[in-house]
């Protein structure tokens, strides 16, 4: 945030920020006459409100942050082999899992998992509790809870976890004999077999969340994506991207398209960063391959408004998530395959999302063939503060 300060000209000034453990700053701590002070500050760790005072010039403002809201830690699979195919993963943020198979997924409280009330899972192609995977656990109650098809207005089925009983609906099953809540310390872990029905095979996201006994929420969270098989064999579809995740700084992000036969006929490729598959405050970015030219779409995700630069080129393309330069390189294989690395910057106010990474790609039309478009498939994911999810 930031503070102005009315001074004297020529009057010299400081100011100085009190906060335990120091996690307010302020710049800049000296000037003369007025000027604009800028404030910065670090996320509470704790369960209790604190406060900070600024001091500067005579004046005195005093700032409170609110407590900590529960957290989702990165969710994890075990016994899951991995697929071959493009795309998929074993480890990371795209992993591969079995029809059906164990997923374990961790959640935390600063004040202890005892403070956990609500936490939930919810695995679709976008963040939407209609016909999805969507599961809520209980912690005071002890009772998990499956959403019905048409989302949770439409109502919940109980299960006891460890018992021999089973909840369905039409996307998937939960066994609750290997099934459980174990809390320790300030982590809940969550170990659920999940059963996908056939009709739910593809490429879905796992999405968390996380409420406190207090009100406190953690939002939803991109987490990741899961390769659910069958994997649908069409074409034109999304390869793999390296790497699949990492941090807010990484240079280049190879980015791969296929297409089926030797044949390239590949024409556009996209790529899209952010919460979820929404062309606003994302990083959404267009490679037409036959003019070499990259667009970045703006904020409010209107293409008709997005930049371009050819490419490669010492340009740049730049919206308020990320800055896309022009030293990509492309390459176009004899397998039908489009592969590109594109140099991303993400800029400070999308450093701190924790976000997916989705690709789609278009033919070329020719005559009697008119241009096919793969579906969005989540390939990677992005977090500023840990490498992958």
């Amino acid at each position: 945030g930031t503070l102005a300060l009315t001074i004297t000209p020529g009057l010299a000034w400081s100011a100085t920020a009190s906060s335990e453990e120091e996690w307010l700053q302020v710049n800049p701590s000296t000037g003369t006459g007025n000027t604009t002070l800028s404030y910065s500050y670090f996320p509470n760790p704790s369960t209790t409100a604190r406060t900070a005072t600024i001091r500067a010039a005579g004046q005195t403002v005093t700032l409170t942050q609110s407590a900590a809201p529960p957290e989702v830690l990165p969710p994890f699979t075990f016994g899951t082999p991995p697929l071959t195919g493009p795309g998929t993963r074993d480890t990371g943020p795209l992993y591969s899992v079995a029809a059906d198979s164990k997923h374990v997924y961790r959640f935390t409280h600063p004040a202890g998992f005892a403070s956990l009330n609500v936490v939930n899972v919810l695995i679709n192609t976008a963040l939407d509790g209609g016909s999805a995977c969507y599961i809520a656990y209980s912690r005071p109650a002890g009772v998990l809870y499956l959403v019905d098809d048409a989302g949770p207005d439409a109502g919940l089925t109980a299960l006891t976890l460890g018992s021999n009983a089973t909840v369905s609906n039409s996307q998937c099953t939960i066994h609750g004999a290997d099934s459980s809540a174990v809390g320790s310390g300030n982590h809940l872990t969550l170990t659920l077999r999940i059963e996908f029905k056939p009709a739910f095979a593809g490429y879905r996201v796992a999405y968390l969340a996380a409420r406190d006994n207090s009100g406190g929420n953690s939002g939803w969270i991109t987490h990741g994506g899961i390769a659910i098989p069958d994997l649908p064999a069409t074409f034109p579809r999304s390869g793999p991207i390296q790497p699949s995740s990492g941090q807010a700084m990484q240079p280049f992000i190879r980015f791969s398209y296929q297409h089926e036969g030797a044949t390239n006929n590949l024409g556009t490729a996209w790529v899209l960063m952010g919460t979820a598959v929404d062309a606003r405050n994302a990083c959404y970015v267009a490679y037409f391959a036959p003019g070499k030219l990259l667009l970045l779409l703006p904020d409010d995700g209107d293409a008709s408004k997005a930049t371009s630069m050819p490419i490669p080129s010492n340009g740049s393309l730049q919206n308020s998530q990320c800055t896309i330069f022009g030293q990509m390189t492309s390459l176009v294989s004899g397998q039908g395959e489009l592969a590109f690395s594109l140099n991303i910057l993400f800029n400070a106010a999308f450093q701190h999302k924790q976000f997916g990474i989705w690709t789609a790609t278009q033919t070329l039309a020719t005559p009697g063939n008119p241009a096919k478009t793969s579906p969005w498939t989540i390939v990677g994911g992005w977090n500023p503060t840990r490498v992958g999810f």
